[in-house]
């Protein structure tokens, strides 16, 4: 019975890890996209130019829409939820991504 709790624990601990791998991933690519732009429209002023900001646009809204989605939103407090076998970095981790998804929520988006 033991050996059961054990994989159980340890797949849940399986599923964090690829949860927070793939959500990071995603995060960083979509930061840096966004960035860049953000960089660009900042740094190439030319007069007339719309295209800078539209990518800014498109990028900054790229990102909301992830960092706010209610598929993270529902997955990471899901997985909370079963904080006695989350190590103490998972728990801040997991906490960040609802800290990050606060600004832009998938789950209220007629809100906001």
């Amino acid at each position: 019975m033991a050996t059961t709790a054990c994989n159980t624990n340890q797949t849940r601990v399986s599923e964090v890890d690829e949860f927070l791998s793939s959500y990071t991933e995603k995060y960083l690519e979509l930061y840096k996209a966004y960035s860049e732009a953000e960089w660009v429209a900042n740094t190439k002023i030319v007069e007339g130019d719309t295209v800078a900001s539209y990518q800014v646009s498109q990028a900054g809204e790229a990102f909301a829409a992830f960092t706010g989605s209610a598929e993270n939103i529902e997955k990471a407090t899901s997985l909370l939820t079963m904080r006695e076998t989350l190590t103490d970095l998972q728990i801040k981790q997991l906490e960040a991504i609802l800290y990050q998804a606060a600004s832009n929520p998938g789950t209220v988006a007629d809100l906001v």
